[in-house]
This record gives C-alpha cells, sequence and structure tokens, in this order.
C-alpha cells in the first residue's frame, strides 16, 4: 500500500516533509481550536495539497491511502500541539470502512467527482459503455475523527459514515457481484476505466433479455440445442406473449432444470451474458451464480 506522506510513523516520528508542507498552508494553522480544528484542517489544508500533489488511483492513490494519510495528518497535529502548554486532548481518530464491511460484500457509491485525477467512476453502462461517476468498490475507506467522517477520495466531510453508498452488494464470483435486493448484477467488463484496474458492466432485473435475443445469443453453430435448452426457448416466449404467474413458474423451472443439468452447454453459450442476465431476470442470480 502506497504511503502518501513518504515516511510518517506516528508521534511526529519518521518523514515529516509532506506533512510539514501540509500544515504549512496560510489558509489554517494547526494551533485553531479543537472542536472546529478536524474540518478546517480537511478542507483548506490537506485537501488543497491532495488536489495539488496527488489524483486518485486504484493502485498509487486510493482511499485507503487518502484515508490513512488524512489520519496521519492529525496525528501529526496532536503531536504539534503538545508543546503549546497545559495538555489538549483532541478528538480520537480512526481509519473505518463504510458499513462496516465484511468479506464477501462491497458497495455502489452514488455519483461522485473524485477529488483529482481522470478517473470517472467504474460502473458502465452495458449498452454504450459510458461511466456515470459510480464506482463499484470492495471497500471504502474513510478518516473518522470525533463524530464526523471525512472522505479524501470524494473531497467531503459528513457525519453519516455510509452517505455515500448508493447500494450494497454481494460477491458471487471473483468477476460477479448482485446487490442485496437481487434487482442489479455487476459483471467485469475487460476493459479498465481511467483510475482503475477494472470497470463493472451493469445489468437491472428490470431490463428482460427478449427471445429473441435469448436465441440469438445462445446459438452456436454446429452445435444442437439440448432439450432442456429447448424448454427454455419455448417457456421464455411463452412469458413474453403473456406475463402471467403461471408462465412465469414454468420458465423459472425449465432455466433452472436446464442450468443445473447442462452445465458445459450454459458455460459455453453466454454470450453477452446472457444467460446470468436472464437468471437475474428470473430472480435465480444468487442461487444458481454463486460460487464458493
Amino acid at each position: 500500500m502506497p504511503d502518501l506522506t513518504k515516511g510518517y510513523q506516528g508521534n511526529g516520528r519518521g518523514n515529516l516533509v509532506v506533512l510539514d508542507a501540509i500544515l504549512g498552508q496560510l489558509a489554517v494553522s494547526w494551533k485553531g481550536p479543537r472542536n472546529s480544528l478536524p474540518q478546517e484542517l480537511f478542507t483548506k489544508n490537506f485537501m488543497p495539497y491532495a488536489k495539488a500533489h496527488w489524483a486518485y488511483d486504484a493502485s498509487r492513490c486510493n482511499c485507503e491511502d487518502l484515508a490513512r494519510a488524512f489520519w496521519a495528518t492529525w496525528n501529526y497535529v496532536g503531536h504539534k500541539r503538545q508543546g503549546l502548554g497545559p495538555r489538549e486532548v483532541l478528538p480520537k481518530a480512526n481509519v473505518e470502512k463504510c458499513f462496516g464491511i465484511t468479506d464477501n460484500k462491497g458497495m455502489i457509491t452514488k455519483s461522485k467527482r473524485v477529488f483529482n485525477g481522470p478517473a470517472r467512476g467504474n460502473v458502465r453502462n452495458p449498452a454504450t459503455g459510458t461511466l456515470d461517476g459510480r464506482c463499484l468498490f470492495p471497500v471504502h475507506y474513510l478518516c473518522k475523527i470525533g463524530n464526523r467522517y471525512f472522505d479524501p477520495t470524494f473531497d467531503r466531510a459528513t457525519a453519516s459514515r455510509d452517505d455515500c453508498v448508493e447500494r450494497k452488494l454481494d460477491k458471487l464470483q471473483p468477476a460477479l457481484w448482485l446487490s442485496e435486493d437481487g434487482q442489479f448484477l455487476y459483471e467485469r467488463n475487460q476493459t479498465p476505466a481511467a483510475g482503475f484496474a477494472d470497470s463493472w458492466n451493469e445489468f437491472s432485473a428490470a431490463d428482460w433479455v427478449s427471445h429473441a435475443q435469448w436465441k440469438d445469443l445462445t446459438a452456436r453453430s454446429g452445435h444442437w440445442r439440448s432439450a432442456e435448452l429447448k424448454a427454455v426457448d419455448s417457456a421464455l416466449d411463452s412469458y413474453e406473449r403473456a406475463r402471467i404467474q403461471d408462465n412465469l413458474a414454468t420458465l423459472k423451472t425449465a432455466f433452472q432444470k436446464w442450468f443445473l443439468k447442462k452445465q458445459g452447454e450454459v458455460t459455453h453459450r453466454n454470450k453477452e451474458s446472457c444467460i446470468n442476465r436472464l437468471a437475474l431476470n428470473l430472480g435465480l442470480a444468487r442461487a444458481l451464480l454463486k460460487k464458493g
């Protein structure tokens, strides 16, 4: 993990060049009132320095690197204030993860601009390839000081740790995520977004795979369609013609039977994620696509 402070070790030890430069900004003195100091320090010292010297990059200057750099700045302020006379207790600082994230959990952020750099999110519209500023993060870090959260990645301070989260995700596979409500599927796109190691196509459960799309995308030259797949074809056609509960139940049963019985066929016919998308449409993504 890159150290943006270039070697600060805590409590005034290590390389102080970067931190002295941050505190050397004219906008605010590290001697300011303790209750307003975190916000002043963030707004008038830390972020101007960050924008002048760093740019968001998932591998070299990511949310954890930035949150830890602000934590180090606050720690250094505490060290420097010890010589000001009667010792004053400053609010404690911690680096925290959004919504106490655990393994196999992730998040989609709201559309926000990163503090600096070309990154414009990594969630794509699969039809157009466009980015809208939202990010898929397996984890997102902020620095908490007292009862405020400081998020250098998006240049914001807030009283609510999770207010940048649009939706929470469950990890189904290394390259596949599902929203907790089962309504959105995210699949890795082979083209990285600027500032990220990857990007993610977003599919909605409300955007149905049509019968015509299904037949076209699951076609393979020189390969017969199994009886189980033909049953899915027929059931999808019937449901498209009459979207009634009985037809939906028939389609779900046929799809599950084919998916579980014909894994080889499933693997080789998933062009443009059409099979994963139909599983999402049917509310079966979590049950059928999760690995391990």
